[in-house]
């Protein structure tokens, strides 16, 4: 039932305008487009990451406004994509980092910046995907 609101609102704020949503790529669940060897994980792996590594740095790298507009995993840490350089020495090297966005493409991004950087990246999140696909586990909803 909740699910289907979710869906309703969704479709009623594309009909405005407000908000444009895509289909989920092939691609989610496997190595990005790119060949970079980046994962978009499933909701199913990005659940299964986090309750396999309760250190695992949940790294947000979107605007506050999205998140607030879009939802979040539990736990982040936001430090948006643009900043993310000058704001490095927040981000643990100890811990497996995951990046999250609202498709994946920002948080891949920055998972290509911390690889290179010595970082553990196990994928990327989009968050609509997450949300699209089931996830609710570690979901922390829109707040608008």
């Amino acid at each position: 039932m909740r699910r289907a609101r979710v869906l309703a609102a969704i479709a009623v704020l594309c009909i405005l305008g407000l908000v444009s949503v895509r289909p989920i790529p092939a691609g989610v669940g496997s190595e990005g487009p790119d060949g970079a060897g980046i994962q978009t994980l499933k909701a199913s792996q990005v659940d299964h990451l986090i309750d396999s590594d309760p250190h695992i740095f949940i790294l947000d790298v979107r605007r506050q406004q999205e998140i607030s507009e879009f939802g979040a995993l539990k736990n982040y840490v936001n430090i948006p994509v643009g900043e993310l350089q000058i704001r490095l020495d927040e981000v643990p090297s100890a811990d497996q980092v995951l990046p999250v966005s609202n498709h994946g493409e920002r948080a891949t991004v920055a998972a290509e910046f911390l690889i290179k950087r010595g970082f553990r990246v196990p994928g990327v999140v989009g968050i609509a995907y997450y949300i699209a696909q089931g996830g609710k586990k570690y979901l922390i909803p829109p707040t608008r």
